[in-house]
């Protein structure tokens, strides 16, 4: 484990003032490989675990997206011209150690995976710099839903079924370079042929940057848990649950100023979403309504 000395340093090199590279040593360095999965053009699934020593300028923050950076050999920037997967999928979730890592990905999953990214995904042509070394990061995968980082290690499976565009590698630290890298220490990847794929293959590592941020305004987000007196009751988290919808039953019960969101429950009519001092029945519909369209 880290001394705090070293975790600081770590912040110090790795952090920026919108998200933290991983590995935290290869901010300013070149990994020293490339690996193809998560731009290639064909479908691939990549899942990469990442010690929490790794992450712990993260740790608070709603994670908002993730971008790579291609190698240092790369001639020109990528892509030539606007690419569209049609979908790119990832899941967040905890982990287990990286040093016991299986190339099979269910193994290395603890408890549920998180999906914070779906659907269809453009990127921009030229989008990702070439002419460095390393180069600077490209186009930020944004995910759909943020993800409140509260601690320990991850995991972060990638799901694509390929894209109308070319193959480009992204910067990374391979697997022969084990252990004195920290590959298999504090990170380490597999990956699988297709779309569905459950890993069986070693992969290398590539270098990432996690972009934070706050969460995006979603009015009926208002809480983090349900449960009275802990942390995050009544603190929105970027996230909507069950959990907001009990806690605005409570403070509707309660009669709380803060349950007032209308004057009347009826779309398009004068007042709608006009707080006007009175809790009652409006106010519990006109929630009900917005929680139901979710953010």
């Amino acid at each position: 484990m880290k001394t705090v000395a070293a975790l600081l340093v770590a912040m110090a090199a790795g952090a920026s003032a919108n998200g933290v590279v991983i590995p935290n040593d290869r901010a300013a360095v070149a990994g020293d490989g490339a690996f193809l999965s998560p731009l290639a053009f064909i479908p691939r699934s990549y899942q990469m675990l990442i010690h929490a020593d790794e992450l712990f300028p993260l740790v608070g923050e709603n994670l908002t997206g993730i971008t790579f950076r291609l190698t240092p050999g790369a001639g020109s920037p990528w892509p030539a011209a606007e690419t569209t997967y049609a979908n790119y999928d990832i899941y967040l979730s905890d982990c287990v150690d990286p040093a016991l890592r299986s190339i099979v990905f269910a193994l290395n999953v603890v408890g549920p995976q998180t999906q914070v990214r779906s659907g269809p995904l453009v990127i921009p042509a030229g989008s990702f710099p070439a002419g460095g070394s390393p180069n600077a990061f490209g186009f930020v995968i944004d995910f759909t839903s943020p993800f409140l980082y509260s601690g320990g290690n991850l995991a972060i499976e990638i799901r694509h079924d390929g894209s109308n565009g070319t193959n480009t590698s992204t910067d990374a630290v391979t697997l022969a370079s084990a252990p004195g890298s920290g590959y298999g220490v504090r990170f380490g990847a597999s990956w699988g042929n297709g779309y569905a794929a459950g890993g069986e293959n070693n992969a290398n590592f590539a270098v990432i940057k996690l972009t934070t941020g706050a969460a995006p305004g979603c009015q009926p987000d208002l809480t983090t848990g349900a449960v009275p007196g802990v942390p995050g009751f009544g603190v929105p988290n970027g996230i909507l649950n069950n959990d907001d919808f009990f806690y605005y039953l409570f403070i509707f019960s309660n009669n709380d100023p803060a349950a007032d969101l209308t004057t009347g429950a009826v779309p398009g009519v004068p007042g709608y979403g006009v707080p006007n001092g009175i809790v009652n029945n409006d106010d519990f519909f006109y929630y009900l309504s917005i929680f139901s369209a979710g953010c």
